[in-house]
């Protein structure tokens, strides 16, 4: 889809973005790898405002809510992306 779905709830509680102590986080896509801090992914989320999403996945028992970010936007955020 182009997108990068990063999740900020679960089951009515923060998860994932709001909860996180890391500093960086890693995320796989099939072409990179991207390094980025939390606080940039917040910053992003603010500044670009993407489309927010709450639905329940494959597998989960409770609804999640989340940012669809395009990976080009969330690209400019980052501190290092690698082909792989």
């Amino acid at each position: 889809t182009g997108n990068i779905l990063i999740e900020i709830g679960f089951n009515g509680k923060t998860s994932a973005l709001l909860a996180t102590t890391a500093n960086l986080w890693v995320l796989l896509n099939e072409k990179e790898i991207i390094y980025i801090k939390p606080t940039r992914i917040k910053d992003c989320i603010i500044e670009t405002k993407p489309k927010f999403k709450r639905f329940t996945a494959k597998g989960d028992s409770a609804e999640k809510d989340c940012y669809l970010i395009k990976k080009e936007v969330l690209l400019d955020y980052a501190l290092k992306v690698v082909e792989r």
